[in-house]
């Protein structure tokens, strides 16, 4: 993912907190491994991100990359899969969240 960054000079990259415990656990150091300079944020999302990561980033990546870290996946997904009020039959798409 990190030399895919660098070679389409990705502004904005989305990543899950697994990814980064990954990279940091294989001892990747993107930010002297590759040109990030591109990179204007970082998005975290999919579960919560461990104070670590964050600090790991600013080590490993780069000391002044925002890292936006959105709250788990199932909350974002949630307003999706719950029912839509506007349909004729809203319980054909009702479920228990």
């Amino acid at each position: 993912l990190w030399d895919l960054a660098e070679e389409h000079r990705v502004s904005v990259l989305g990543v899950s907190p697994a990814y980064l415990v990954a990279s940091a656990q294989a001892g990747l150091e993107p930010g002297t491994q590759h040109d990030l300079s591109a990179l204007r944020v970082l998005g975290c999302t999919g579960a919560p991100l461990p104070a670590a990561m964050q600090e790991w980033v600013g080590q490993h990546v780069r000391e002044d990359l925002p890292v936006n870290s959105l709250s788990g996946g199932t909350d974002v997904a949630g307003p999706f899969v719950s029912a839509n009020p506007s349909l004729s039959s809203p319980g054909l798409l009702s479920m228990t969240v």
